[in-house]
């Protein structure tokens, strides 16, 4: 299955290349024969940029960019093509006031087959507002005060993400995931995964706020930094199913790899290279009947560099509510 989304406007398109295999009682991986599935949409993804101190994870700050969660529908043909259409929707305009506006591109291209998961992501935004404002404003309330906010703070990620599952028979991407197919049998396999990313950031000013400079040395004076990587990682997904219909879903993943890395501050600018890391954890579940089905499933994907004593961590948590209906 394939997915393309789009800033405001949300674009999936969704394609699978399935192998003809003799169907077999005993099975534990389920074809539908329902040539069409309707679905309902809903999303409401969170993205976070935090830059703290590597000893002390109380020295923090942390970025948000003001976007709203994402509604749309799509409908699909058998286990081969299909489409689908969500939009963003309008953020009120009293949090515009209070945490700034956010321009941004969100493209997202996912490719599944049996034992395979590709993964394109581009994404591009400008403005955030500083979540933890209450360490930095004495007297900040967080009901009523606006955010300290860094409106031209832009942040744009390019990755290209691989995944392997060892034993697609026990365990079922299309099904947990997708649901264009049903595991029938509780099971589980061993995944391994390669990504390569492109990341980076950039503001007129430093993006540390004064009351916090000093506790970064040579880095209290950072306007923008960008990392590339490659990053080996492995780990383990299960599916656990009741009666058939009913299913949980945990897929979990680390690894650690090579990144490359410049960074600029207000007086110099150095490149260097170390060791990055990386965690997913994805888990929901729901039920995938052969009329009706439904899933709501919670997705993290964590990415980590080190530049001296200064920790940037680059991440995405993703809320997705799904309801679907064969024809």
């Amino acid at each position: 299955m394939i997915r393309l989304r789009k800033s405001l406007v949300l674009l999936r398109i969704l394609f699978c290349f399935c192998i003809f295999t003799p169907i077999n009682i005993f099975a534990e991986i389920e074809k539908f024969e329902s040539k069409y599935h309707l679905q309902a949409i809903l999303e409401n993804p969170t993205y976070k940029l935090s830059i703290s101190d590597f000893e002390d994870n109380q020295k923090v700050v942390d970025y948000y960019p003001n976007v709203n969660s994402r509604i749309g529908g799509g409908v699909f043909f058998k286990e081969i093509a299909g489409l689908s259409y969500t939009f963003a929707t309008p953020v009120d305009e009293s949090e515009l006031s209070r945490k700034g506006k956010t321009t941004f591109e969100d493209w997202r291209l996912n490719l599944n087959y049996k034992k395979f998961q590709f993964n394109f992501n581009y994404q591009k935004f400008e403005g955030f507002y500083i979540e933890n404002t209450d360490k930095f404003v004495t007297g900040w309330n967080s009901e009523k005060d606006d955010f300290l906010q860094e409106n031209h703070l832009k942040l744009k990620n390019i990755s290209f993400d691989f995944l392997h599952v060892w034993d697609p028979e026990k365990f079922s991407l299309l099904s947990s995931i997708d649901q264009v197919e049903r595991q029938k049998v509780s099971g589980g396999s061993w995944l391994w995964g390669l990504l390569a990313k492109r990341a980076e950031f950039t503001n007129p000013t430093p993006v540390i706020p004064l009351s916090l400079r000093s506790n970064f040395g040579s880095l209290q004076n950072l306007v923008s930094s960008k990392f590339s990587s490659i990053t080996l990682s492995g780990g383990y997904g299960h599916t656990w199913v009741y009666e058939n219909e009913l299913f949980f879903t945990v897929l979990a993943k680390a690894g650690a790899g090579y990144d490359d890395k410049v960074y600029i501050t207000t007086e110099s600018a150095k490149a260097l290279d170390g060791i990055g890391s990386k965690f997913d954890l994805t888990f929901g579940g729901g039920y995938n009947g052969k009329k009706h089905t439904f899933s709501s499933f919670l997705s993290s994907d964590s990415n980590s560099t080190v530049i001296d004593n200064l920790s940037v961590t680059n991440s995405t948590i993703n809320f997705n509510l799904t309801y679907g209906y064969r024809l």
